[in-house]
């Protein structure tokens, strides 16, 4: 390597100028995208209260990342919401943990019980989510939560 073995090949100054100039962007903007974010957020839980869902909010509301909500759905398994609404994307817990069966850790560390763990999925905003996707997807995961409960109604009584 270059400098007497103490870094290898040369630097892409292109790529390093490119990178300055993104996070520069991304500061000016960090603000407004937070409160958008928010906003989304928050449209979600009203157009699932508008269809008279029963559900929370785990965590705070007001104390969470902007663009993450995680939602339980009480007496709704979350695995089958996520396979019966293949038009969003949702997951029942953190990307880390997304591959175990075991109810997740950081829901049980707020005090969620093993079977509210299991009825909560994640939602995920990013930056070109729009508010028409937030209530399409909202409408569509109301869709499946309503379609759960009458077919857990029908079979159990």
């Amino acid at each position: 390597g270059h400098e007497g073995g103490l870094r290898s090949g040369t630097l892409n100054v292109p790529g390093i100028v490119g990178f300055g100039k993104a996070i520069e962007l991304a500061q000016q903007n960090m603000q407004n995208e937070e409160k958008r974010l928010r906003h989304l957020a928050n449209q979600c839980v009203q157009v699932l209260k508008e269809e008279k869902i029963d559900f929370f909010v785990n965590g705070s509301e007001d104390c969470r990342v902007a663009g993450n909500l995680n939602l339980c759905f009480i007496g709704v398994d979350a695995d089958w919401i996520i396979l019966h609404t293949p038009e969003i994307a949702i997951s029942t817990g953190s990307a880390c943990t997304s591959e175990t069966i075991e109810p997740s850790h950081v829901l049980r560390s707020l005090g969620l019980a093993d079977e509210n763990s299991n009825s909560s999925v994640r939602l995920s905003f990013g930056r070109f989510t729009t508010e028409e996707e937030i209530k399409k997807a909202s409408l569509l995961l109301a869709n499946s939560v309503k379609t759960f409960l009458s077919r857990k109604e029908k079979i159990f009584g």
